[in-house]
């Protein structure tokens, strides 16, 4: 039972993550965005915790010109207290270049996911990005960091 009741609840989180960041992300983007895509779920257990982990990339135009937005989302299988999940979104060209990177976010005290988004504006040209943010976890004693994997590029600016 016990086996059953952690797996139904790690599939519980993942959907309520997944529907937040997702519904969050969508409500950032301005109504002119080109397109958007997101990576594969990084799953992984820490401290007595299941997380889950996720990209997502957008690009678009508005009244600014193009831009590029990476939002990178976290979400436990259960409340966690203030500061024990931290997300890092980073956008790179298709090349692998670091373009641009928000600061360390932590989620408020009893939130089971989370999301924080940056933004890079394109000065000319089509080229392509894609989203791989970091993640941290406390562990009693300090933080874990992971890696999350990244969208596919993106370059559609309609």
């Amino acid at each position: 039972m016990g086996l059953k009741n952690n797996i139904k609840n790690s599939v519980k989180a993942f959907i309520c993550g997944a529907l937040i960041a997702n519904l969050s992300v969508g409500a950032m983007i301005s109504a002119n965005a080109g397109s958007s895509n997101s990576s594969l779920v990084y799953n992984f257990s820490d401290y007595g915790h299941t997380y889950n982990a996720w990209n997502n990339m957008t690009t678009g135009s508005d009244s600014n010109g193009k831009y590029a937005t990476a939002a990178t989302s976290i979400s436990c299988t259960t409340s966690v207290s203030g500061g024990t999940m931290g997300v890092q979104p980073r956008v790179y060209d298709s090349a692998g270049n670091l373009k641009t990177y928000g600061e360390w976010k932590y989620n408020s005290d009893g939130v089971s996911a989370m999301m924080f988004s940056q933004t890079y504006r394109i000065i000319s040209g089509s080229p392509a990005f894609y989203s791989q943010g970091y993640v941290q976890v406390w562990m009693g004693t300090g933080y874990h960091m992971y890696g999350t994997y990244r969208t596919p590029n993106l370059n559609d600016y309609t």
